[in-house]
């Protein structure tokens, strides 16, 4: 019974002493351990099974530059909600019981590190990650007021930290997913003006850049940074994804052969199917100085005998389709493009892309009843986030317009012929 008593009152002393109402060694210690165990560790596992659940339930459209953070899409938002709600529960949870703010007491040494220690703001290690933890995870739920509060925080009471890049690193995402462009550059332009970022955060920082500069359209400008990013980044959804779109960007910027180097090495890399086929189709439809054409159609025809791509035959007869277009066989790329349209198993992006490539052969050729036939049809299937849709509008009005002037004069034609027509001459017959 006394062991018992002893027992209690040293477990309340050390409590006491443990306490974040003082700060000690001991104090620190124990409030360091604890934060990152009890707390801090069970909210930063939430925070990547939610980044997983969005990664994986996150589906691609092929058809157009993919976006380089699968979170920036507002729907996104949904699938990782109750995993951010969770690591937001625990950054709060950590900072509550566990922040140490208090000073210590003075010590006899008056040197520098001792008065940097003295004037902190916080002496626990692990409040800063969980503000940063907090902060990524509004971004993920598209709060994005919420996380730049949050984050600015950390640049004005932690300076010269990790967590102060980081927090610079993820400010700027939440601007440019708000569409904040100049307070996005703002950011990235002040988070290395000492030259003492971590080496760590660099191709977060490069992706980042990359990433503001890709949604402004601005994609000559984004390669150098995404490549940055793309050869740094540790982590293999993250980096092959960078280096799809890097692709996808060496295309937009006519650099065909480095487009196909690097659709070789996504598609030998990756080990999700759909990332991987459409890698291969890009790398087999491109076509560059020297390249082999008979090689390139045998690769696609290796494709569209493989029983796994039964469900695909659309992008391949596509991707034919553009191959002939680049040997200036307009029949053979017209035929291609009516397989894919006809192969399409879902009214999507593709089969819109189809109708549109298709509708601009018919309009080089001046049939502008088959144009116009092509362009509605892609009109009826094309996602309304279709880059060219102003475009496809205008030519489509304008056809309209063109079809319904000629239905007219045809009409008229028509109605004069009859008109001049002699009247028909009465046959009598005998009774």
């Amino acid at each position: 019974m006394i062991f018992r008593k002893i027992s209690i009152l040293f477990i309340l002393v050390v409590l006491w002493g443990c306490s974040t109402k003082k700060n000690t060694g001991i104090s620190r210690s124990y409030h360091n351990l604890t934060a990152y165990y009890n707390v801090y560790y069970n909210g930063r596992e939430s925070f990547r099974a939610g980044d997983k659940a969005v990664a994986e339930s996150y589906s691609n459209d092929y058809t157009a530059l993919l976006p380089l953070f699968e979170s920036s899409d507002p729907d996104a938002a949904g699938v990782a909600a109750g995993d951010m709600d969770r690591a937001i529960e625990k950054g709060q949870k950590l900072i509550k019981k566990h922040s140490i703010t208090v000073k210590p007491k003075k010590r006899s040494q008056n040197t520098a590190y001792a008065a940097e220690f003295y004037n902190k703001k916080e002496f626990n290690v692990w409040v800063d990650d969980a503000y940063v933890l907090i902060g990524k995870a509004h971004v993920y739920k598209h709060e994005h007021l919420a996380a730049i509060r949050t984050l600015q925080q950390v640049v004005r009471d932690f300076p010269n930290t990790e967590s102060m890049y980081e927090a610079l690193i993820w400010q700027a995402r939440a601007y440019t997913d708000m569409g904040d462009f100049t307070a996005a550059q703002t950011a990235l332009e002040s988070y290395d003006l000492g030259g003492n970022a971590p080496a760590e955060l660099y191709a977060d920082y490069m992706a980042v850049y990359a990433n503001l500069l890709l949604v402004q359209e601005k994609y000559t400008e984004a390669v150098p940074y995404l490549k940055n990013a793309s050869n740094d980044e540790k982590n293999k959804h993250k980096r092959l994804r960078y280096s799809y779109v890097l692709g996808q960007l060496y295309l937009l910027n006519n650099r065909q052969q480095e487009a196909a180097e690097i659709f070789a090495r996504v598609a030998k890399a990756s080990i999700d199917y759909e990332m991987t086929f459409n890698a291969k189709v890009n790398q087999a439809s491109i076509i560059y100085e020297n390249a082999n054409v008979a090689e390139v159609k045998k690769q696609l025809n290796k494709l569209r005998r493989d029983k796994k791509n039964k469900d695909y035959l659309d992008q391949i007869y596509y991707a034919f389709g553009k191959v002939a277009l680049q040997e200036n066989n307009e029949q053979e790329a017209l035929l291609n493009f009516i397989k894919s349209i006809n192969a399409a198993v879902n009214s999507d992006n593709r089969k819109g892309l189809s109708y549109c490539e298709a509708g601009k052969i018919y309009y080089s050729r001046m049939d502008f009843a088959n144009a116009y036939f092509y362009y509605d049809s892609a009109l009826v299937v094309i996602d309304r986030d279709y880059e060219k849709i102003d475009k496809l509008k205008e030519r489509h009005y304008g056809l309209s317009g063109l079809i319904d002037h000629l239905l007219t004069v045809e009409r008229e034609d028509s109605l004069q012929h009859l008109a001049d027509m002699s009247e028909p001459v009465s046959v009598s017959y005998p009774h």
